[in-house]
């Protein structure tokens, strides 16, 4: 993916500096002007709008301390705060299963709200844990509510004749459920997931 980012990148550029050049030679010489998509002179460009790549957490490719014939640890399982060597199979890096993914500027974006929290001691483990759940009972009556609409949806459409009688209300019932989880992530999605929050599911998850 990253790949494929940097390629347009590069295209974009290129392309950014020959109509660059355009301008300049049309400024010079009042010839061969650059156009838009209308005919209209262009006489400034904007800078390119570079895409996002993606960044990725690799402590769990890391298990030579904890398993035989992983990838080597990127701290040498090497504890820094005593000097010392991690005995086998306690090294932190090579025990997490740490796999997160994001964007470049959600990154930078997240560090800079950490750092910030961090000098400030701003957002309380209570009220970062009740903020989670709240989003999480939220988007959880979303999708009962969903489920509810959409089977009584479909149960009057069969009565009706709109869906053939001999489907069985157990495939109602699990149309009506996905629709329901659909919801739930389109409210998740609309509603946005603040960094505490984040946090507060790693959490919860790494904890099962």
């Amino acid at each position: 993916m990253n790949k494929d980012v940097v390629r347009k990148d590069r295209q974009l550029e290129e392309k950014w500096k020959a109509d660059r050049k355009i301008i300049k030679n049309f400024n010079k010489t009042d010839l061969n002007p650059l156009l838009d998509s209308k005919g209209a002179i262009i006489i400034k460009l904007r800078n390119p709008t570079y895409g996002d790549k993606v960044i990725m957490c690799h402590c769990g490719q890391n298990f030579q301390s904890a398993f035989a014939g992983g990838s080597e640890c990127l701290l040498s399982c090497y504890d820094s705060k005593t000097k010392t060597q991690y005995e086998e199979g306690k090294c932190p890096v090579c025990l997490c299963s740490c796999s997160f993914v994001c964007t470049m500027n959600s990154y930078s974006q997240k560090k800079q709200y950490f750092d910030l929290e961090r000098s400030n001691g701003t957002v309380s483990k209570p009220a970062a844990e009740a903020s989670a759940n709240n989003l999480l009972n939220d988007a959880a009556r979303v999708r009962t509510m969903m489920v509810d609409d959409s089977y009584e949806y479909y149960r009057k459409q069969k009565e009706e004749g709109e869906v053939l009688s001999s489907v069985p209300g157990a495939i109602l019932r699990n149309t009506a459920a996905s629709e329901g989880w659909l919801a739930q992530a389109n409210h998740l999605i609309h509603q946005g997931v603040t960094s505490s929050q984040y946090l507060e599911f790693e959490h919860a998850i790494r904890a099962v």
